[in-house]
């Protein structure tokens, strides 16, 4: 596995999750990245993307690499201040079978509200930001690093708020999607006063079940107790966190992982001790 440079403060998109996972199901890789709920989806044999393959069980989980975070916004003056306020707006949420997209159909769900209920807008959020810049769209979702370019360039024409989620409705999603975590977007960040809150997926290492005990522990232990250099050399690495490691982790690990954590002290969830 190789992180390009190109990659720095960039999404790990959902098409690579799943051919990653793929290719590591089929013997054609050892190790790869991915984002945790399309693990979670191919571990189950869940989702679109895995309806050719069925479950994928000869993979197991490393650890955490960086987040990925959904974010939503709307415009400073307007009165929406959660998701369930999108009754009837226009409503950016991602290409048509993206991981936005159906990400925004479960978070939207719990909020009471089907796609049928707004004008959901079908485009990147790139292409979505030069429309609200303009005033065509409502809302804008998507799943981006944080601080996002694209917020930051609609900063330039437009006041912006972040539709956050936490409280109750966090902790509804996350016993739903294990695979969640709280974000917290710094004050200061895109004009907010305040920390925002949001959540977040993981990018997240797997390898093939088979590889070694030994290997995957030397692997676990260089990956975190080098982060620096990693750091140095691509933006991602600043992200990697012994203590966060297994967050929104819920795909078995590998023995060696457990092994370097074990001695690291980490606790280990049950449910994703090797099966």
């Amino acid at each position: 596995m190789t992180l390009s440079k190109s990659r720095a403060h960039s999404t790990l998109h959902v098409s690579l999750s799943v051919e990653n996972l793929k290719r590591i199901g089929k013997g054609e890789a050892q190790l790869g990245m991915a984002m945790n709920n399309i693990a979670d989806q191919a571990w189950k044999g869940e989702g679109d993307a895995f309806k050719d393959t069925g479950a994928i069980k000869n993979f197991r989980s490393i650890g955490v690499i960086y987040p990925e975070v959904y974010q939503g916004i709307a415009a400073a003056d307007s009165k929406i201040e959660s998701i369930a306020d999108l009754k009837g707006k226009r409503v950016a949420i991602g290409p048509t079978g993206s991981g936005t997209a159906v990400i925004s159909k479960d978070i939207f769900a719990e909020y009471g509200l089907k796609f049928e209920d707004f004008k959901p807008e079908y485009a990147g959020f790139g292409d979505a930001a030069s429309k609200f810049k303009d005033g065509h769209i409502d809302a804008n979702f998507g799943v981006l690093s944080v601080p996002a370019a694209a917020i930051q360039d609609i900063m330039t024409v437009r006041k912006i708020k972040i539709i956050e989620i936490k409280g109750d409705m966090f902790e509804k999603l996350k016993a739903k999607y294990p695979f969640f975590s709280q974000y917290v977007i710094p004050a200061g960040t895109y004009g907010n006063e305040k920390d925002a809150y949001t959540i977040n997926m993981q990018a997240a290492l797997y390898c093939k079940a088979d590889l070694s005990e030994d290997l995957v522990y030397d692997l676990t232990k260089v990956f975190y107790e080098q982060s620096g250099e990693i750091a140095a050399a691509h933006a991602a690495g600043k992200y990697i966190k012994l203590e966060k490691a297994l967050e929104g982790i819920t795909t078995p690990l590998h023995p060696g992982a457990v092994k370097y954590y074990k001695e690291k002290g980490i606790k280990i969830p049950e449910n994703i001790l090797p099966k």
